[in-house]
């Protein structure tokens, strides 16, 4: 093998895909600590290890990711009065939230999640006030930052870490 020749571009791609899904792995359990009120447990609980009561299906998760504009505690009025008198079973009122999670709502790429603003706050009249201003997105910068920096200062002290030179 010649140790001038480049990797194959699927292999190339099949690493950076590996180490984005280490990146999003570590994330799970801190994230977790993050949403959390300081000494207060999120309620219902949150596993580190299950994905699937998370998103919208969460009070907390729900409402960082509830796209700006949208009131995530708010039922929105859907007379459904006509379905009422047939089937009593139905609600009378979806709020925003039960359609998220149903999926009944679908969101959109240009709709930013509330997540990305400065304390989840966001104002209508100036949507740009506070974009990208989440504490959350700063721990996350910083998390894959010092992340990197411990992996790198831990493959300069393995002997076995770096590739040798083919002779």
């Amino acid at each position: 093998m010649n140790p001038y020749t480049f990797p194959h571009p699927l292999k190339i791609q099949k690493g950076i895909s590996s180490a984005r899904s280490d990146d999003t792995k570590s994330l799970k359990g801190v994230v977790l600590e993050w949403i959390s009120p300081p000494g207060i447990p999120l309620n219902p609980p949150l596993s580190r290890n299950v994905k699937t009561n998370r998103g919208y299906h969460h009070p907390v998760t729900g409402a960082l990711l509830c796209p700006a504009g949208l009131d995530w505690n708010d039922a929105e009025s859907a007379l459904l009065l006509l379905h009422m008198l047939f089937t009593p079973l139905i609600p009378l009122f979806f709020s925003i939230r039960e359609k998220l999670s149903s999926g009944e709502m679908p969101v959109h790429g240009d709709q930013w999640p509330m997540l990305v603003y400065a304390d989840q706050e966001y104002d209508p009249q100036d949507p740009w006030e506070g974009l990208f201003r989440s504490r959350i997105l700063v721990w996350v910068r910083m998390h894959f930052s010092f992340s990197s920096v411990i992996d790198s200062v831990a493959c300069r002290h393995s002997s076995t870490s770096l590739p040798r030179p083919v002779r």
